[in-house]
């Protein structure tokens, strides 16, 4: 723990800096902070929450932007930051409380670290790291992202743009939480996001397949009745009906068109 300044004449400001090991356990710690001077004596309490960091392998940094050093950032004044050398392209920083000598750098990963046990929902695009000094999470009001995705990557993917979303991995929970992500722009090559996020981490962006509904269609196809021929039993029953009719009007025409018979004497 230091001070910056580590005296002065009252009324004056200081900066205190807490620097953890790779090996303090996590957790809250509360920590009493006591001025003297003169006759009188000050006494302050805070909380100190410690969180596990992630461990970034170097194999797996594919790019680092160039670190940016922000010599302060005033409260309620969003600091913007243009990142360089990776897909996040910008940050705006918002704090709830002056904060100096800030540095960060954002680290393009090739693959999620490996003690990170699940990967980001959905088919993942790329895997980021953003390195902070002299800020920490319980400073920040918000830090709105700024990233771009390929535009071949979205198609050989059959990908919906409108799914795309940046993830933030909680170390502490050990789980991703999606971020309320804003599609902004595109151009030949990239399609550029905006993403609001509570503070810095291990980010993953990613994406969803179109859902595709199949539909069944039955078609009823009408049904024809054709008529038997009749059985030849049938038609001969009907040629004999028809040739007695016709004898029976020949012998009746003959009856009457003939002479009659006379009787001999």
């Amino acid at each position: 723990m230091s001070f910056s300044p580590s005296s002065g004449t009252p009324s004056f400001t200081a900066q205190m800096s807490i620097s953890t090991i790779s090996t303090t356990p996590t957790g809250t710690y509360t920590i009493t902070i006591t001025g003297t001077g003169g006759d009188k004596t000050r006494s302050c309490t805070y909380g100190l929450t410690v969180t596990s960091a992630v461990p970034i392998p170097p194999e797996i940094v594919e790019n680092e932007s160039p670190p940016v050093e922000i010599p302060s950032i005033d409260l309620n004044v969003p600091e913007n930051v243009t990142v360089e050398s990776t897909n996040i392209t910008g940050l705006t920083i918002n704090t709830i409380e002056a904060v100096e000598n800030v540095r960060i750098a954002v680290q393009q990963l090739t693959d999620r670290p490996a003690t990170i046990a699940i990967g980001a929902p959905g088919a993942v695009y790329q895997y980021f790291n953003i390195v902070v000094e002299n800020l920490s999470d319980a400073q920040i009001e918000s830090v709105t992202i700024r990233f771009k995705v390929e535009k071949s990557w979205i198609a050989q993917n059959g990908i919906d743009l409108q799914t795309i979303t940046l993830n933030r991995y909680d170390p502490v929970t050990d789980e991703w939480t999606p971020l309320p992500t804003t599609f902004l722009s595109e151009d030949d090559a990239y399609a550029y996001f905006l993403a609001v996020s509570p503070g810095f981490s291990v980010f993953g962006i990613s994406g969803q397949a179109p859902t595709t509904t199949t539909t069944t269609t039955t078609t009823t196809t009408p049904t024809t009745t054709t008529a038997a021929p009749p059985k030849p039993f049938q038609l001969e029953l009907v040629v004999l009906i028809a040739g007695a009719v016709i004898i029976a009007i020949i012998v009746i025409l003959g009856w009457f068109c003939l002479p009659p018979f006379r009787k001999s004497r």
